[in-house]
This record gives structure tokens, C-alpha cells and sequence, in this order.
């Protein structure tokens, strides 16, 4: 699946919770999302799922415009959601979960419990992990229901699948598989994945590219390896450099981001960033700055890369 979202806005009362947000992913790639909390990766996530509109912009599927993106059209277009508070319902069977909702089960072509549960078990099989589609999801550690959200979206051929924080609160071995698993699976079948995290290394580990955003903004992309090697945004920039390293000295405390986020509803007239960044001039303060391709394929905004007579 490709998709495009072209200067998408969103507003809630006098707060702006995205600014015209541009962004692009091909078919079969997974794209990283990052930033921290409050960035409006949850609001991207919730206009594609149909969830609200968004106030301005458009939605671009295989070169088709969506409007009116509902939850129905948005599972019609075979997009699935894996999110941070997993969708599973404790007292339902491992297969009961995975073919919950009347809507889903119709679409699926299931028409007796024998065919649910074998359907299911191949799917879960087909991923490699020990799960039994006969199973309670409350006996299940945390883990194993990541593993089963998964294998529902799967289960009805899902072309786009987007994980909010799929890896939180796991320890690093589960962490690990979980994303070997969605690397593979998108080998495999070639599926797309939108991966929201603000783990830096899991996205290092499995996205093709990666998409930095800021208080509403999107303020940087590029390929993955040329994101890690050559940041260009100030707010990049400072993520990494609080990554700590093995030849770090020890003796000194480990880099942060100076300031605080501030709040959306008090956010700064130019660029967002500036209330943070070490390199803000006044024009910084008054004008949001464009996004500019500083390297092929490379995009950041911020007025260090904008040529002269565009900025005036």
C-alpha cells in the first residue's frame, strides 16, 4: 500500500495539534515515527483509522484521495491498528480475539468455530511462536498478546499495519523478538509498516526511513542509516547526542535536551523548537521555517538549511 498525507492539520478548539504535515510511504517499507509525547504521532495514527478528520489536508491512498476516512472504510482498506493499550478482550479465547466483531468475521468468510480456530492457528504458526489459538488471552504474559494483536491483523491480509509503541514494557529479549518478527513479516509478505515509537534503537534496528516530529511538526526524514549518520535538525540532533555510549566518561552526567516541551496550547509563534534549541535567532522566534531538502532524499526544518532568498 502507498500512502501520502498532503498538509495535514488538525485542531482541537484553539489548539493546533498537527501543522501541515506532509508525508509519504511506499508500498512494502517501514517508516519510523518519532518524538516525544505530545508530538501528535497518536493524532496522525487517529485520522488515518478514521477516527476524526483531520481539519485540513488530504489523505491519499494508491493514488486515490480519501475522504470521510471512517473506521469501517479505513479496516476496508485492509489498514490495521496495533496499539500501546492492546485491544484484546482478557475473557475471550486467543481465536475469539482474533476474529472479534461481526464486521471482521463477514469479511473473513468464517462460517463455523471449527474453521475460526484452525484459520487462526495457522496464522499464529505461520509467525513461528508458540501460541494455541484455544488459549485465554488472560493466561497469556504480555508479550503473547503483542504476538496475538499482530496475528489479527495479519489474519485478514492487512497491507498497512501500524504499531503505536509496539515494544513498551517489554524486557529487551521479547523487545528483540517482537521486532525480528515484524522485519521478517514484512520480507516475507511485503506488508507496510508505520512503526510509532520513541525507542531509538528499535527503530535503528527494523525501519527503512524515518520521520522525526516536534510538538505538531514534522521537522526532519530521511533514510534511516543517513538519519543516524548525519542529523540535521537541532531536535535530532539533541535526541542522539542523549544516547549514552561506551566511551562515554562516566564521570560526567549524560547529555539532555535543555528546556521542557511547552505546552500546545502555548506553543511558540515561529518554530517549535525554539524555546529549546542553542542555535535560535529572533527570525527563529517569529517565523516557522519551511522544510527543505538539505541532502537528496534528506528534509529539515529549520532555517540553518534555507537559502537566502527563500527565507526573506
Amino acid at each position: 500500500m502507498k500512502l501520502e498525507m498532503q498538509k495535514i492539520s488538525k485542531e482541537f478548539g484553539p489548539v493546533l495539534a498537527l501543522q501541515n504535515v506532509d508525508f509519504q510511504m511506499g508500498a512494502g517499507e517501514i517508516h519510523g515515527l518519532l518524538g516525544e509525547n505530545g508530538a501528535g504521532k497518536t493524532t496522525l495514527m487517529n485520522i488515518l483509522s478514521g477516527n476524526f478528520p483531520p481539519t485540513s489536508g488530504k489523505i491519499i491512498i494508491d493514488g486515490n484521495e480519501i475522504t470521510n476516512m471512517t473506521p469501517q472504510k479505513s479496516m476496508e482498506m485492509k489498514i490495521r491498528f496495533i496499539h500501546q493499550e492492546l485491544n484484546l478482550c482478557n475473557d475471550l479465547k486467543v481465536y475469539e480475539n482474533m476474529f472479534l466483531g461481526e464486521e471482521l468475521t463477514n469479511k473473513a468468510g468464517v462460517i463455523d468455530k471449527k474453521t475460526e480456530i484452525q484459520r487462526a492457528q495457522e496464522v499464529l504458526d505461520g509467525m513461528n511462536v508458540k501460541i494455541d489459538a484455544m488459549a485465554l488471552v488472560s493466561d497469556l504474559e504480555t508479550a503473547k498478546k503483542q504476538l496475538v494483536e499482530i496475528a489479527k491483523a495479519l489474519l485478514f491480509q492487512s497491507e498497512l499495519i501500524i504499531m503505536d509503541e509496539p515494544t513498551t514494557a517489554l524486557d529487551v529479549t521479547i523487545q528483540e523478538q517482537i521486532l525480528n518478527l515484524i522485519a521478517e513479516l514484512n520480507e516475507r509478505m511485503g506488508m507496510s509498516v508505520l512503526f510509532i515509537t520513541h525507542d531509538l534503537g528499535a527503530m535503528a534496528q527494523i525501519c527503512h526511513s524515518v520521520r522525526v516530529m516536534y510538538l505538531g511538526n514534522l521537522v526532519e526524514e530521511a533514510r534511516t542509516e543517513e538519519l543516524f549518520a548525519r542529523p540535521m535538525h537541532p531536535y535530532t540532533q539533541g535526541l542522539l547526542d542523549c544516547i549514552p555510549r561506551l566511551d562515554s566518561d562516566r564521570s560526567q552526567p549524560l547529555r539532555v535536551i535543555s528546556g521542557v516541551v511547552p505546552p500546545l496550547s502555548n506553543v511558540p509563534d515561529g518554530c517549535r523548537f525554539c524555546t529549546r534549541c542553542p542555535y535560535a535567532d529572533q527570525r527563529c522566534m517569529s517565523q516557522n521555517p519551511p522544510s527543505v531538502e538539505v541532502f537528496p532524499g534528506h528534509k529539515a526544518k529549520c532555517w540553518k538549511y534555507t537559502p537566502e532568498q527563500e527565507a526573506e
